[in-house]
């Protein structure tokens, strides 16, 4: 493709700022916009999300197993989650789920047990589409009877 441009090139370079979560809740700005948010608390973190608008991304790692909740919570009732996550279990390889949010009342992404993808190795990458609407995808990984981290 001629001209082609790398929209991911950050101002400082290629590389990703990495923030790690240690404490058990972080409240994002939107100036956090662009970083990588890594789990490292097993048990349990709470992230809220700021006010959605568009352009906004954000990326989550559990680098670290949850052994309490973990969750992604929006800043408001009325900013939904679109989009959906695949869950799968990495001891069966035909054990996977895609769960999609119903965006009728889903503010909430839970990893509230290892069912709902609280196992390290999972990504979430969530996109702000408008003043309501967060996109969310990546991959979990799980254990048991996979089951939807929306709520």
């Amino acid at each position: 493709m001629p001209n082609a441009v790398n929209l991911n090139k950050k101002p400082h370079g290629w590389v990703e700022e990495i923030v790690s979560i240690t404490t058990a809740t972080k409240t994002l700005k939107a100036t956090d916009s662009g970083k990588v948010f890594a789990f490292n608390k097993a048990d349990g973190i709470v992230v809220t999300l700021p006010t959605c608008a568009a352009g906004l991304v954000f990326k989550f790692v559990v680098q670290t197993t949850f052994t309490t909740a973990g969750q992604i919570n929006t800043a408001a009732t009325d900013e939904l989650y679109t989009g959906g996550l695949l869950i799968n279990d990495p001891t069966i390889a035909t054990d996977m789920n895609f769960f999609q949010p119903d965006v009728s009342d889903d503010d909430t992404i839970d990893l509230g047990a290892a069912t709902q993808g609280w196992l390290a190795g999972g990504t979430i990458i969530l996109t702000g589409l408008s003043a309501t609407r967060w996109h969310v995808e990546g991959t979990l990984a799980g254990d048991g009877t996979l089951s939807t981290p929306f709520e």
